[in-house]
């Protein structure tokens, strides 16, 4: 009986496996102690605690750039926002004044268009015939008597 020599195995898989299953376990553990109502507690409460803690750190240092910037003549982050709010404004109604200028615009051309046609239709018109009181100089009404001496 030939006895069949088994290949080794490789280390790199036996290490992904093991990796795996670590993995996995951790996962499941770490999950179950985060679904816990103690650990929801116990993040609120430190939560809490950070911004009690950081919120009148970070308005004393606001105040204190916004002092330095006045000091140095540079605008605040509130006037920076203002002006870009303005500017903004100011984009919105360029755009209403493009759209109405737009809507002039197509009405020029139609009424350009209107203007064109009627021409062109006075241009091939028949010319009305002459009338013969209209060729005619008028009449000069003057003094009745001639050599009257007044």
């Amino acid at each position: 009986m030939a006895e069949r020599a088994e290949a080794p195995k490789d280390p790199f898989t036996a290490w992904q496996e093991a990796r795996e299953a670590v993995t996995e376990r951790w996962a499941r553990a770490l999950a179950e102690f985060v679904g816990t109502e103690t650990f929801a507690r116990s993040m609120g409460a430190y939560l809490d605690a950070y911004l009690a803690t950081t919120g009148p750190i970070q308005k004393a240092f606001s105040e204190y750039m916004e002092a330095t910037l006045a000091r140095l003549n540079m605008p605040s982050r509130e006037e920076v926002v203002s002006l870009a709010r303005r500017l903004t404004n100011v984009e919105f109604r360029l755009d209403d004044l493009d759209a109405r200028l737009d809507r002039v615009d197509q009405a020029l051309a139609s009424l350009h268009q209107k203007l064109d046609t009627l021409l062109l239709a006075l241009a091939n018109r028949p010319a009305p015939a002459p009338d013969p009181a209209a060729a005619r100089p008028p009449r000069r009404r003057g003094r009745a008597t001639q050599g009257t001496a007044s």
